[in-house]
């Protein structure tokens, strides 16, 4: 089983390296949304706030801009990435949200402490002791 781990990560460490992705990159094409500002798109001529020219925006402005329209009046409606979203999947990727799971033993039944010893031996390949299964603490057939 360690040969297979061994050659799985292999392959990711093959696969990252042939897409070019890596996790701090995506994480660095987040962060123009993250970090967003809309008055960061806006400039204020006579107390008033108007559009600044999408031409002098710096790049990570751009890369936070997800549509822009502009009505027949001549209204430009300016929509961002969702900062929360790009902030969810940064956090995420940090390892500061933890997805919760629940688990349950066979039949939606509560999980106990013999299922789980069990479950990690097969498939873990420890074998269990003899003595626990002369005893009867652990069942001979594993019950996952």
């Amino acid at each position: 089983m360690p040969d297979v781990a061994k050659r799985i990560e292999e392959l990711r460490e093959e696969f990252k390296a042939s897409a070019a992705l890596s996790v701090e990159y995506l994480q660095r094409q987040l962060l123009p949304a993250a970090e967003a500002n809309m008055l960061d798109f806006f400039q204020f001529e006579d107390g008033k706030p108007r559009l600044r020219n999408l031409t002098e925006l710096k790049r990570e402005h751009g890369a936070a801009i997800a549509a822009v329209k502009v009505a027949d009046d001549g209204t430009i409606e300016v929509k961002l990435h969702s900062k929360n979203e790009a902030v969810n999947v940064l956090l995420r990727s940090v390892g500061g949200f933890v997805d919760r799971h629940e688990l349950s033993g066979r039949d939606g039944k509560s999980l106990t402490l013999e299922s789980l010893v069990t479950a990690y031996q097969v498939i873990t390949g420890v074998p269990r002791a003899p003595d626990q299964v002369a005893s009867g603490e652990v069942n001979e057939t594993p019950k996952v």
